[in-house]
């Protein structure tokens, strides 16, 4: 007589994932009374325009047809099944629900495969299961979820590779991470950044071997190499060297923003206003700076330069904005009173910040901290799992750590905020699951004691 396999707890977060995921977009919908800009960000426009042309020309444009230079095509490509069946909004989430419980499963069984512990793969899929980050990105048409469920896929590949040493992994790897920089190109240097933080480690532990060097070489080929062909089709269509110049908007709109904001005293957004962040880039660089171009790719090509210029012409006003950025999305988003707009050297004189304190709404203070306590939370118990468990699982974690601090470095800035800290959740839920439990145990131990 064959035992009946009993029904495993795991299986319980996994369902409340999937409804939680169900949930909170129809919440969100019947409080909108209906798909507005909750669901639809600027964003969300830019990525659905491409989308729409490519279904309607089989060609990767912009609504005036030009080609489409700043988006690339990886996200618009989830949005072409919504469009064909004409409902756009219901079926990008839907995919959004399924493509988040899957993270939510891999992150599982990546904590299983590296700590071989059932308890701590539970609480690391608990932990991505009711992540606020997560939810909230479920009803946003952003690239956020696709993007970190290919993140959490190259990181199961990669941790198995470790363990295998088997080419198959490195190459699924590789293109796992070139995928993923077609969906949001804030990955362009996560191959380069990876390769370089593992060499170094296999050197420091002396377990570089040739088989591996060869391996780490075949990785960072393919990877480069699917993302070059991207950045040919660049300079044939549009003249455009780079891969997307969402990475020149950032530099010139956010990053030297940034650092005239702190300089001038203005707030940051007048100034985007004054650069002309809301218009075409030929217009706005021609109010701007009386300079003419014919096309988009050469406009970015000199607010690329003219903002490369003002960061290293101020690298220590730089260097404070960007890690205000930091901090702003490891904590959750913009701090109540602590904005970039604000922090300059007559902020940082602690009876300014009394006074800041003092002036301070408390209601948005309050509200803030109750809204944001879970991210404190999460780290405490990746904090607890480090000290307890790293000299065991060195190289399964420093994986984590680095794939979660090259996402840290690049959200510096104005930018900084949760949204950024979306594919950082897997490797701290990860992290932070193991640390659960050895709270949990703990916690065990002294409730048998005393019993």
């Amino acid at each position: 007589m064959k035992t009946q396999n009993k029904f495993k707890p795991i299986y319980y977060i996994f369902i409340i994932a999937f409804l939680l995921r169900i949930a909170v977009p129809v919440v969100v919908y019947y409080l909108n009374n209906g798909f507005n800009t909750a669901f639809w960000t600027e964003d969300a426009v830019s990525y659905f325009e491409p989308a729409n042309e490519l279904v309607k020309t089989l060609s990767f444009n912009n609504k005036i047809g030009e080609p489409e230079i700043i988006r690339t095509p990886g996200y618009p490509l989830l949005m072409i099944p919504g469009i064909l069946l004409g409902h756009v909004e219901l079926c990008t989430i839907f995919l959004h629900i399924i493509l988040s419980t899957l993270t939510v499963i891999l992150i599982y069984k990546i904590s299983l495969e590296i700590f071989h512990d059932e308890t701590a793969a539970f609480f690391s899929a608990l932990l991505a299961s009711i992540s606020k980050v997560f939810l909230i990105s479920i009803y946003e048409l952003m690239t956020e979820t696709l993007f970190t469920t290919i993140i959490v896929l190259f990181i199961y590949f990669i941790i198995l590779y470790l363990k295998k040493k088997t080419l198959k992994y490195i190459i699924i790897s590789s293109t796992l991470i070139a995928i993923s920089i077609y969906v949001r190109p804030a990955g362009y240097y996560l191959p380069i950044f990876f390769i370089i933080s593992i060499f170094s480690w296999l050197i420091y532990k002396k377990e570089l071997t040739k088989k591996i060097l060869v391996h780490l070489l075949i990785f960072i080929i393919l990877s480069e190499s699917f993302v070059v062909i991207w950045q040919i089709r660049n300079k044939i269509e549009a003249e455009y060297s780079n891969f997307s110049a969402i990475s020149d908007i950032n530099i010139y709109y956010f990053n030297a923003v940034a650092v005239l904001s702190a300089k001038e005293g203005i707030y940051y957004y007048d100034i985007q206003k004054r650069l002309g962040i809301l218009k075409d880039i030929r217009e706005a660089v021609k109010e701007s700076d009386n300079k003419t171009f014919l096309s988009k790719a050469s406009a970015y090509e000199f607010i690329r330069k003219k903002g490369l210029k003002i960061i290293l012409d101020n690298p220590f006003i730089y260097a404070k904005e960007h890690m205000i950025g930091m901090i702003k999305t490891l904590l959750g988003g913009e701090i109540p009173f602590l904005s970039i707009s604000f922090i300059n050297k007559q902020a940082l004189n602690p009876i300014i910040l009394i006074s800041m304190f003092s002036t301070l709404n408390k209601s948005t203070l309050i509200i803030y901290l109750l809204s944001h306590t879970g991210a404190p939370i999460y780290y405490i118990f990746m904090i607890i799992a480090l000290i307890n468990e790293w000299n065991k699982y060195k190289n399964e974690i420093f994986i984590l750590l680095i794939i979660a601090l090259y996402f840290l470095i690049i959200s510096g800035g104005l930018a900084g905020c949760d949204r950024l800290r979306h594919p950082m959740i897997p490797s701290i839920c990860i992290i932070g699951g193991m640390g659960m439990t050895i709270v949990y145990n703990k916690f065990k131990e002294i409730f048998r004691r005393n019993i």
